[in-house]
């Protein structure tokens, strides 16, 4: 029981629209971009450890390719959360490895993460207009 709980989907985010952070582990590729991937939430999940639970793992599909630049590129996605178990199939070097899922994010946009704190804070008031 302990187990089921640890790894359960949480029932309220079908249906959301979300912006999430995480690390784009590539499945599919169309020319130089990454076309759907696994968003984990740490470096090397997946290849140098033993998976996240399906809970923690999100196939996504964009909607336009998007250029990374390493194995796991720090990314922000933006989309419609879907919930159901699925299993997709991860080529690594020394082979292949199916890993469950437990949320996908179809149609979705992805962009280069950036940490909030980094962004520039837009100016209001008088010193914005001289």
């Amino acid at each position: 029981m302990r187990k089921a709980r640890a790894t359960a989907t949480n029932p309220d985010l079908a249906g959301k629209d979300l912006r999430m952070p995480g690390y784009a582990l590539p499945l599919e590729y169309d020319g130089k971009k990454v076309t759907e991937f696994l968003l984990v939430p740490w470096v090397g999940a997946c290849i140098h450890t033993p998976p996240p639970p399906p809970n923690q793992i999100v196939y996504v599909s964009l909607e336009q390719g998007f250029e990374v630049r390493s194995r796991f590129e720090p990314v922000w996605v933006t989309g419609k959360m879907e919930i159901g178990a699925a299993t997709k199939n991860l080529y690594l070097i020394d082979g292949t490895s199916d890993i469950s899922i437990g949320y996908s994010i179809k149609g979705a946009s992805a962009e280069r993460y950036q940490a909030l704190a980094d962004k520039p804070v837009p100016r209001r008031g008088k010193a914005d207009h001289e």
